[in-house]
């Protein structure tokens, strides 16, 4: 059994070290930095992350959806085709936020930030590059290798912050950018140095990125306005109940955060394995996996959620103090959100298996929609219940719409699947 399901195990393995490492780096920053520095480092990463968001949808999404549907011969062509976009897509995102931070520091000489103009644009292209390989390795089964390039990243950026501090008297967030950028680097020269071969084939390339922009374009328009989405209640919540509200969404969400590695670790190996199975398999093998994937998350899922949810007060006591304990109610909300997240999650992996992502744009659009148009409703009239059952419909949106296409694909008198995919299949 664990042999059988070694991919997943090596994913959920891998996203727990990258997850683990990621907490401990911001608890470890929140308490050095001081609350001014901290809040920079917010900053910077919240655009870092947002960079992501489209280095996701543009490149990364179609990638794991489409190489695996190209054989033996010609993976390597792709691979070099897709890391040129990849670092072609790297340079521009690098270049621009350079600008603009380079600019904003122009234009308020106060914040006295002109230094992280440039640590921002290395640790931008950077970790797209080390994302971009640790992805690709994943998508061929070379978990152990994707692993492998992870562990200089995470800990290795977390054993560098460790040594500056112990070498320094004083961190500041500058020094801390520029060690994350280099931990990224050396692992991406590393994922680089581990891949097999290299070919380069100008037609092909310009064929695959068609391809990909056919895959993407719904991707990106839904990234543009995802944030809407995903952050309007919280942010409106905060604004009429006070930012206190607002830790206790983001405090009682990390309750559940076991649900989100697991669906993050899912994400990095179920995409492609569902793509390999349509090609070789059809539709109806497809189904049969992403059917047991869902079963199997959904069950790991709803037993996550039950434990939070059987003693909500004494996890947020455990976790953060007494102070959390009346917003215990909150769990309820989120482990029903977080479950309805992951019976998405194979819902929206098929849909990318036969690059039909239109639905995820209208999806994302709907959710947008309801979001602004009820959320200080809601959070005026209904408090913190109010702003959880917000969130729970824009879940139920997404589960709605992206079921209701695919079960047009699934139907026999529905549009062929051949038809939902784009031309220059290789």
């Amino acid at each position: 059994m664990l042999r059988r399901y070694r991919d997943v195990n090596w994913a959920i393995a891998d996203q727990a070290l990258v997850s683990g490492v990621n907490f401990t780096v911001t608890l470890l920053l929140a308490r050095l930095l001081g609350l001014e520095e901290f809040g920079w480092f917010a900053v910077v990463w919240m655009i870092i992350l947002s960079i992501k968001r489209l280095q996701y949808a543009l490149i990364l999404a179609p990638v794991q959806s489409i190489a695996a549907k190209y054989d033996a011969n010609g993976n390597h062509t792709y691979f070099t085709s897709v890391l040129v976009q990849q670092v072609g897509f790297a340079v521009l995102s690098a270049s621009l936020v350079f600008l603009c931070a380079w600019a904003a520091s122009l234009y308020f000489p106060t914040w006295g930030r002109h230094h992280l103009a440039l640590p921002m644009a290395a640790v931008v292209f950077a970790d797209q590059l080390q994302e971009h390989l640790r992805r690709w390795f994943f998508s061929h089964g070379r978990e152990r290798t994707a692993f492998l390039i992870d562990v200089l990243s995470y800990p290795g950026r977390l054993a560098a912050i460790a040594s500056w501090v112990m070498l320094s008297e004083k961190l500041k967030v500058g020094e801390v950018v520029w060690v994350i950028a280099a931990a990224a680097t050396a692992s991406a020269l590393c994922g680089l140095a581990l891949q097999e071969r290299w070919e380069w084939d100008g037609q092909a390339a310009r064929q695959i990125a068609v391809r990909h922009w056919s895959f993407s374009k719904w991707l990106v328009a839904s990234s543009l306005i995802d944030s809407a989405a995903q952050y309007v209640m919280t942010l409106v919540a905060g604004a009429v109940l006070g930012v206190a509200a607002v830790g206790a969404i983001r405090a009682t969400q990390n309750v559940l955060a076991p649900i989100y590695v697991m669906n993050l670790a899912l994400n990095n190996v179920v995409p492609a394995q569902a793509s390999r199975i349509y090609e070789a398999r059809g539709l109806a093998g497809m189904t049969r996996y992403l059917t047991k994937i869902a079963l199997s998350a959904g069950g790991v899922g709803l037993l996550i959620a039950l434990v939070a949810c059987a003693a909500p007060e004494a996890w947020l006591h455990l976790l953060y103090g007494s102070k959390y304990g009346p917003f215990s109610t909150l769990v309820y909300w989120q482990a029903a959100i977080f479950t309805l997240s992951t019976l998405t999650l194979p819902i929206t992996v098929a849909l990318r298996a036969v690059e039909n992502t239109r639905p995820m744009f209208v999806s994302k659009g709907l959710q947008a929609a309801f979001a602004l148009a009820t959320c200080y409703w809601l959070a005026s009239n209904f408090g913190l219940s109010g702003t959880m059952f917000g969130s729970l419909c824009t879940s139920l949106i997404a589960l709605a719409v992206m079921g209701g296409a695919l079960g047009k694909c699934l139907r026999p008198s529905g549009t062929s699947l051949r038809e939902l995919q784009v031309d220059g299949r290789a």
